[in-house]
């Protein structure tokens, strides 16, 4: 979920490459492990729940 807040608050004030770079890297997050609670910055690894919906928020920066 704070991706999505982060996101949506680098496009608002004029950060667009950033933003792309923060959806890129959580789309990759999530194509690794799968929807998760939480990764690592790192690594992209996944950890927590299994399935967990605040990864899909994804969808609405797309």
């Amino acid at each position: 979920m704070n991706n999505w807040f982060l996101f949506h608050a680098l496009k608002r004030c004029g950060y667009e490459d950033h933003a792309k770079n923060l959806r890129r890297s959580l789309c990759c997050a999530i194509e690794r492990s799968g929807f998760r609670e939480y990764y690592n910055p790192f690594s992209g690894e996944g950890y927590g729940a299994r399935k967990f919906t605040w990864s899909g928020l994804v969808i609405d920066m797309v």
